[in-house]
């Protein structure tokens, strides 16, 4: 998780902002320990690590249902459109995950600007229809 991170990190609109690898260890720490909050696991190829889906459950704001929404998912680029299988397996254990923990509503988001248009289209072929926007203002 904390080379996917920084990986990621690098490429998106965050890269401008400090990377701190102790806090994101520390993270994975938790997140570990912790799996009726947090989902965490490596993608995999051919018994390769090449990506992360970190993701958490909360209560929604509207009430005590929850909701389940990822926190970090990366692939490294060098992988893009060779691990479809992976890919696919990853998110279905995430879907299990999130339904197992009670969540009544699932979330892939992608805030990084890292290929907004390709990646909406990958959730889509997932699953996981456009549902809303996201806009933000970089403060420098």
């Amino acid at each position: 998780m904390v080379r996917a991170g920084e990986a990621l990190h690098r490429m998106s609109g965050y890269a401008h902002m400090a990377y701190d690898k102790a806090r994101v260890a520390k993270l994975a720490f938790i997140a570990l320990g912790r799996p009726d909050v947090f989902f965490l696991e490596a993608i995999t190829l051919d018994d390769l690590a090449i990506g992360v889906l970190f993701a958490g459950v909360k209560e929604s704001y509207f009430g005590p249902d929850k909701i389940a929404s990822d926190i970090v998912f990366f692939i490294a680029p060098e992988f893009w459109g060779r691990c479809g299988d992976a890919l696919r397996e990853i998110v279905e254990n995430y879907r299990t995950w999130a339904t197992d923990q009670g969540a009544k509503k699932i979330f892939l988001g992608t805030s990084t600007e890292v290929n907004p248009d390709k990646t909406r289209d990958v959730f889509e072929a997932l699953g996981f229809p456009q549902t809303g926007s996201l806009h933000a203002v970089t403060v420098h």
